[in-house]
């Protein structure tokens, strides 16, 4: 397990990068950021209406925040959002900013909240980050374990391998059910960023229009129930 986890943080620093592909300031990934969090709003309303002031989220693998901003935007309380995250630099950067977040450095695989605790856990791309099926077994049990009776999880991730980046894995349809059992559905979500990264620097009109057609599509937005 904790071969695993260094490699996972390993691989998450080298993201870090200023000047790596995965730069939010770059037209394809600002677009990339921005088709994911309308997706994110949509589900939000669908499943929780508007007053969200009384739910408890937490946001696994937390990262940059992006999410946790999103949450904070849309009328969540900030003392009801938690976030679990495993690198340590990511957690300090993220801390200083919001202090009065209930924020956790996760030292593996298990989720040190209590159980039944949340009315709603986020992730993204998580566990196509975690190799080890023993290891994504065991945090989905965790998140399950976490959450409360009648809550849900809002989980994205990769519903294809990527040939060209052997640090990730797909999670498809098959591998949720094997992971949280037959209650879910799950969307087609986001243009490829493969294809994103060449066409949206000349036209993200034309990236808006692929990304309606699931073919183009290489995640998935699944909607988890406990």
């Amino acid at each position: 397990m904790t071969s695993e986890l260094d490699r996972l943080k390993n691989v998450y620093k080298e993201r870090e990068n200023i000047n790596s592909k995965y730069n939010p300031v770059l037209p394809e990934n600002y677009y990339l950021i921005n088709s994911r969090e309308k997706v994110f709003i949509r589900s939000l309303y669908n499943n929780f209406g508007t007053d969200f002031s009384n739910l408890k989220v937490l946001d696994l693998g937390f990262g940059s925040g992006i999410d946790i901003f999103t949450l904070i935007k849309s009328g969540f309380k900030i003392e009801n959002i938690s976030g679990l995250e495993v690198i340590e630099e990511r957690f300090n950067k993220m801390q200083s900013s919001i202090p009065n977040l209930n924020l956790k450095l996760s030292s593996g695989f298990n989720i040190p909240f209590e159980s039944e605790n949340f009315d709603l856990i986020i992730q993204s791309t998580v566990f196509s980050s975690i190799l080890n099926s023993d290891s994504r077994k065991q945090l989905a049990n965790e998140m399950i374990r976490a959450l409360r009776p009648q809550g849900k999880i809002f989980f994205y991730d990769l519903k294809y391998n990527n040939p060209w980046n052997k640090n990730v894995i797909k999670i498809d349809k098959k591998e949720i059910l094997r992971l949280f059992g037959k209650n879910f559905k799950s969307y087609s979500v986001t243009f490829n960023p493969v294809v994103v990264r060449k066409i949206a620097k000349y036209s993200i009109i034309l990236c808006e229009i692929l990304e309606k057609f699931p073919l183009f599509c290489s995640h998935f937005y699944t909607i988890i129930k406990k």
